[in-house]
């Protein structure tokens, strides 16, 4: 994982812990605090893209491979999830939250 793939709002794992970045503060859902000056980025790690994530940000599923939100068509496929025609291929939910914000201007939020 390289620093310039990280966005504000990103979901990623420190220390095995769920985070989302704001500012210059990771918050986790353990109550954990994390200072983004004080992690080094050999210890953020991406969460892998599920069909669990695809539902919890609101996607709605299609068929059996098929998930739509809005605009966006993702088929997963044996080595990942496709989006659209134009396969490229993401693995990680930080990728699909940067792709979605770049094609909507939107954030991805888990709904509860």
């Amino acid at each position: 994982m390289e620093v310039k793939e990280l966005r504000l709002c990103n979901y990623m794992l420190i220390n095995g812990h769920m985070t989302k970045i704001t500012d210059n503060i990771m918050f986790d859902y353990n109550e954990c605090t994390w200072y983004v000056d004080d992690i080094h980025i050999a210890l953020i790690k991406p969460i892998p893209l599920t069909e669990e994530w695809l539902l919890k940000f609101g996607f709605k599923r299609f068929g059996k491979d098929t998930f739509y939100l809005g605009c966006i068509k993702i088929h997963h496929r044996i080595r990942g999830f496709i989006i659209a025609k134009r396969y490229a291929q993401i693995n990680s939910v930080h990728q699909l939250q940067n792709l979605v914000f770049a094609l909507t201007g939107k954030e991805l939020e888990i709904n509860d």
